[in-house]
């Protein structure tokens, strides 16, 4: 007759051979409720989040984030979160570059800080309007003081071929460099998928007050 009797020399062996089943079922649990929390993790709506992707230069957002955030809080009370990222595609790794190419196609950001170049690289055989927003009207509607800034280099042409102003030039925003990034020969730009237009544009109004 087998004996099926649990003593200490059985459960040694049992686990001798089988700890992997126990390993993988912690495992498979710890995933499990991982994927729980995520899916049901709240997040805000797009109109109630902004992006600011910082891509001219290397630059500690951690830091930029919490000087701006409360400032756009103040500015826009209902939103409810604030993301800044820094994706340097002034560096040789290729992958920023991939990683940032995977987010516009996904139609992440609201704001862009990139080099003049690539403001012009992401038209390339497209009208301005298809990847940027026309600032004049916030400008002209005081959400966006530009005050003696040039800027020239920030118009383009968009589909209708009228020239319209998608950039705003940053070189003057010297309290970049507080946060380690280099603002020359850079533009501040609102991208036109975004979800968050009028909270985007209060967030360049904001660098452009409180970084120059």
């Amino acid at each position: 007759m087998a004996d099926n009797r649990i003593t200490q020399k059985h459960l040694k062996t049992h686990f001798q051979y089988s700890w992997w089943k126990y390993a993988l079922a912690l495992v498979v649990s710890i995933l499990g409720i991982s994927l729980a929390f995520d899916t049901t993790e709240y997040r805000p709506p797009e109109e109630k989040k902004t992006e600011l992707y910082i891509m001219n230069s290397y630059c500690d957002t951690e830091a930029l984030e919490k000087k701006l955030w409360p400032l756009l809080q103040e500015a826009c009370p209902e939103q409810e979160e604030m993301i800044t990222m820094n994706i340097n595609l002034n560096s040789d790794d290729i992958y920023v570059r991939m990683q940032f190419m995977t987010y516009v196609a996904a139609h992440q950001g609201d704001v862009f800080m990139m080099s003049q170049q690539e403001f012009e690289n992401l038209m390339t055989d497209e009208s301005a309007d298809s990847i940027y927003v026309d600032l004049m009207p916030y400008i002209e509607s005081g959400v966006i003081d530009v005050g003696d800034i040039n800027l020239t280099p920030g118009y383009a042409t968009d589909s209708a071929g009228q020239r319209g102003l998608y950039a705003i030039p940053t070189d003057s925003l010297t309290g970049m460099k507080d946060y380690l990034c280099n603002p020359e020969g850079a533009v501040l730009a609102m991208v036109s998928y975004g979800g968050n237009l009028d909270t985007a544009a209060q967030l360049i109004g904001i660098m452009l007050r409180e970084l120059r």
